[in-house]
């Protein structure tokens, strides 16, 4: 197991993938697509995964954490980030060092419109502490009293004892998927993890605390009762808004490098 940031796994996954590696899993809808573009993915001889190789295993969202019991004030939505208050506060991850920091920038774009989503993000970056090199370095910033507020994905922040959660509303939902890598060294035993992952024990393995998923299967979201979030729930039944992964893999390096 290589734990990589999604941008380096991607550019290593797209060269080639050399080393062999055989199973990518990641929470960036746009990941995949890239990778598909690349004819990255292998589904040949493997009935667990679609023809594309690759399939939603979770279902996630994003928002922010703080320490528990923290004197600042707990943000109620998106635009809260944004009041005076919380200036010097904030910790994010850079968008081209973390797959889940540029979901969140592309959602707010596919949302807000191009024009939108910058003007957001520019007086959100008034607010900001800092930019971590990874997604787990916002956590730890947090945990650490670096800054007040992370913001995150919600099952990196849930699995934290001693740290608060809240999900940005209107939830945003995002599929994370596995798939398997075409020039792999196990092709077969990839396929078969691929399919306990997307089996009603692999999902179930999900809702276990120390996990903190919530799964893609309907089936084991209806009996898992308060290990999948209400707010999650609704997000899920209303699919206000698809995300397009399509267009975020067409300028995924442009938002980066804007960013």
């Amino acid at each position: 197991v290589l734990n990589k940031n999604t941008n380096s796994a991607l550019d290593e996954v797209t060269r080639g993938n050399q080393r062999g590696f055989d199973i990518f899993w990641a929470s960036s809808p746009e990941a995949f697509a890239l990778i598909a573009r690349h004819d990255g993915f292998d589904a040949a001889d493997c009935a667990a995964l679609p023809p594309e190789g690759h399939d939603v295993f979770a279902l996630s969202s994003i928002g922010w954490a703080e320490r528990a019991g923290a004197a600042l004030a707990m943000p109620e939505d998106w635009g809260d980030l944004l009041q005076p208050g919380y200036r010097g506060q904030i910790g994010m991850a850079l968008p081209s060092r973390s797959g889940t920091a540029h979901m969140m920038v592309e959602r707010f774009l596919q949302v807000r419109g191009w024009r939108g989503g910058w003007d957001y993000f520019l007086r959100l970056s008034e607010n900001l502490s800092t930019l971590t090199s990874r997604s787990f370095g916002v956590i730890d910033g947090v945990k650490s009293d670096r800054f007040a507020l992370g913001l995150t994905i919600d099952f990196l922040a849930g699995t934290e004892p001693g740290l608060d959660f809240r999900y940005g509303q209107p939830v945003m939902i995002f599929p994370a998927q596995i798939g398997r890598l075409a020039g792999g060294t196990a092709p077969d035993l990839a396929c078969e993890f691929a399919r306990f992952v997307l089996s009603d024990d692999g999902q179930r393995l999900l809702l276990e605390p120390s996990v903190g998923r919530v799964p893609a299967s309907a089936a084991i979201r209806d009996r898992a009762g308060a290990a999948v979030p209400d707010l999650m729930r609704h997000a899920i039944r209303l699919k206000w808004q698809t995300y397009d992964a399509g267009l975020a893999e067409q300028r995924y390096w442009a938002v980066n490098a804007l960013f």
